[in-house]
Formats: structure tokens, C-alpha cells, sequence
């Protein structure tokens, strides 16, 4: 997801990665482009699959040096930060993760909407006003055709088109997100 505020940008990016180590080299080099070809500040979280150290771990497949060793390169390439985290050790434990899971999205969604909404208000009624005022201001311009009266014109609709970008992001947001929960079948 992409979010711009007073031309300052955000990325969040969710991940999963799945267990296998080539997809996981693959994701590294994508990761590896966006850090390359953005610079904006970049949250980035979720379930790599793969771990730094052989004491994050316990049971199931052996530790694998060499995919710590790519992971930490990946971290380092994309100058990204490892934030310590608070709760189980072992998150799968008890398999409570789903709840959890579940639960934590949610809180996230919430914060998100409520920032969403105080950031940018209701993208569709910004759009809907700023049309209208174009709409008025060509009636006064035809009436005073002067100079004052075209620069508004110029910067409302300045305006207009930066809200249906933000309006463009934001379909384009939904449909990635239909398409995480509904797979292939939605399209």
C-alpha cells in the first residue's frame, strides 16, 4: 500500500513468503529493486519464512546458515531495520496463530482507516467538490475572462488531479486486496 501525505510517502508492504528458498532469492531481488527505486519511507512485515539465528527456532527443519546469510544480506541491501518483537517466542505455538493473526490485522486495519480518514477525508466527496468548483469557476471566466480567474481554474483542477491519483491508488489498493483473499478467481 502507498500513502502520500503532503508530498511525504509511505509504502507498507505485507509479506508471506513461502518455504522455499528460490522464491524467497527471488523476493530478496524484488525487495532489493523497490528499496533501489524508491526512496520513501518503507514498513515492511510479515512472515518470512526464514530466520537470522538458530536460537529464533525450535523443532521442525534443520537452521539454515546460508538462507540466514541471504535473508541478512536482503535486510542489509534494502537498508531495512529488524524491530525486536514482543509476545511468544514461538508464534505458531499452541496453534494459536490464526487468532492471533486475525486479531492483530484487524487492529492494524482499524488504524489504518482511521488514518486514512483523517489524512485524506473522503476521497470521492473531495472529487465531487473540486468538479463543482471547476464547473463555477469556467462560468466566471466566461463572464471575467481574466487572468486571476484562469489561474484558479488551473490550480483547482491541479488539485482535482492529484485527488483522482489518490483515488486511482486507492481501486488499485482494493483490487490487490480482493485479489490477496480471493486468489485468481475474482479475475
Amino acid at each position: 500500500m502507498k500513502f502520500i501525505k503532503e508530498n511525504k510517502e509511505c509504502i507498507i508492504t505485507t509479506i508471506y513468503v513461502r518455504c522455499s528458498a528460490l522464491e524467497r532469492l527471488e523476493l530478496w531481488e524484488e525487495l532489493k529493486y523497490i528499496a533501489d527505486n524508491h526512496q520513501v519511507l518503507w514498513i515492511i512485515g510479515g512472515d518470512f519464512n526464514v530466520i537470522l539465528a538458530s536460537d529464533e527456532k525450535w523443532g521442525g527443519l534443520t537452521f539454515t546458515q546460508n538462507e540466514a546469510t541471504n535473508f541478512d544480506s536482503c535486510i542489509n541491501n534494502c537498508a531495512l531495520n529488524d524491530v525486536n518483537y514482543y509476545g511468544s517466542r514461538y508464534t505458531w505455538w499452541n496453534e494459536r496463530i490464526k487468532e492471533e493473526f486475525h486479531a492483530k490485522i484487524k487492529r492494524v486495519k482499524k488504524v489504518l482507516s482511521e488514518w486514512s480518514r483523517l489524512t485524506f477525508g473522503n476521497i470521492f466527496q473531495n472529487i465531487a467538490t473540486l468538479e463543482d468548483v471547476i464547473k463555477v469557476k469556467k462560468v466566471q471566466f466566461e463572464i471575467q475572462p481574466l487572468a486571476d480567474n484562469r489561474t484558479h481554474i488551473h490550480k483547482t483542477k491541479v488539485e482535482l488531479k492529484r485527488w483522482m491519483e489518490i483515488e486511482e491508488d486507492f481501486w488499485k489498493q482494493k483490487a490487490g486486496m480482493r485479489w490477496f483473499s480471493e486468489g485468481d478467481k475474482n479475475s
